[in-house]
């Protein structure tokens, strides 16, 4: 039986504080184990596993600069290909 996809999407314009503050209380939830999604028409709650993969991408163009960060987790871990990453300010 196809197991259930469930999707939250939120896409805004913030400011850095804003953002420090959301990424704060996802590290907290990664720490802790559980990480709730919510808005006004839906919730999402997710429960990281011990080994989380690590996908991160940086570009920077002329006048605009993004980065992609996502993390993916089986329901149980198993092994994992893991690499040295630096992040620094």
């Amino acid at each position: 039986m196809p197991e259930s996809i469930a999707e939250f999407k939120h896409e805004s314009i913030q400011d850095r504080q804003s953002i420090v503050k959301y990424l704060k209380t996802l590290w907290e939830g990664i720490e802790n184990g559980r990480i709730v999604f919510d808005s006004e028409e839906e919730e999402i709650e997710l429960v990281p596993s011990d080994l989380i993969t690590l996908k991160l991408r940086v570009v920077r163009a002329e006048d605009r600069s993004r980065i992609n960060l996502q993390f993916s987790w089986k329901a149980k871990s198993g092994s994992t290909k893991s690499g040295n990453l630096i992040v620094r300010t």
